[in-house]
């Protein structure tokens, strides 16, 4: 399951939810989750963390594991 900046619209409340969904998910079974977003508040709930970051210079993107 791939989720793309899945808090953008959504307030505290329910981002909560949303995690204790993707928690729910986790649970029953559902192997991959993949999250892209520029909310911090979610990166608590990864097993894996990546950050992509962009060469100002060459216009280049790598990617970083933190």
């Amino acid at each position: 399951m791939v989720l793309d900046e899945p808090t953008v619209f959504l307030d505290r409340g329910h981002i909560k939810q949303l995690l204790k969904l993707i928690d729910l998910m986790r649970g029953i079974g559902v192997g991959q989750i993949i999250v892209v977003s520029h909310d911090d508040s979610l990166i608590d709930s990864a097993d894996h963390v990546f950050q992509v970051e962009k060469d100002s210079l060459t216009n280049v993107s790598s990617i970083v594991r933190v």
